[in-house]
């Protein structure tokens, strides 16, 4: 069996990146967070400290809500980007993988004539290569079956005109490259 160069069919990129937009979108919602509680609670707190003190206990529930409120829609938004961008990434794989599943399914009932293509930003775009590799060479491999049958069946019909031994003799070398031929798949 032939040793078989490995390919990886996800880049090693690929959850590096993904993880570094959602910290990026966590990063961004935790500074939009400070941002807006920092602009929704900017009040004079009084020009002494005992009327600084009174507004400040006044405020403290006022203070507390808003927090929260703000704390609570900035992790949904985070929440809701950090989904959006994983449906996006798993749709770059989940997608061409269906696609190469249902090559496999032509190739398993004999369609040879296509290949598989897929989008610029997909991930798996070195197992779509090989297959097509893989399915040009079954390509090449079943024309030059057939025209060793051709030459097989041309042969047949000398045989049958009479010329005998050297139409075996000639079988006999034909068979041979269709068994050369065969033995390169495992079967």
């Amino acid at each position: 069996m032939a040793k078989s160069s490995r390919i990886p069919v996800i880049p090693g990129s690929y959850f590096w990146n993904l993880a570094l937009k959602c910290m990026l979108i966590f990063s961004g919602g935790l500074i939009l967070m400070a941002v807006v509680f920092h602009l929704t609670n900017q009040q004079n707190i009084g020009p002494t400290y005992g009327a600084g003190f009174r507004m400040l206990s006044e405020l403290r529930e006022e203070i507390f809500y808003k927090s929260i409120i703000i704390y609570i829609t900035i992790v949904l938004l985070m929440l809701i980007g950090i989904v959006i961008i994983s449906l996006f990434y798993s749709h770059r794989v989940a997608g061409p993988v269906y696609r190469l599943s249902l090559f496999a399914g032509e190739i398993r009932t004999g369609h040879l004539e296509n290949d598989v293509c897929l989008r610029q930003g997909d991930v798996v775009h070195p197992l779509a290569d090989e297959m097509n590799k893989m399915v040009d060479g079954y390509r090449r491999t079943v024309e030059e079956l057939k025209l060793e049958l051709a030459e097989i069946a041309a042969l047949r019909e000398n045989m049958a005109e009479g010329d005998g031994q050297q139409a075996i003799d000639e079988i006999s070398k034909r068979a041979v490259e269709i068994q050369r031929l065969i033995s390169k798949y495992q079967l």
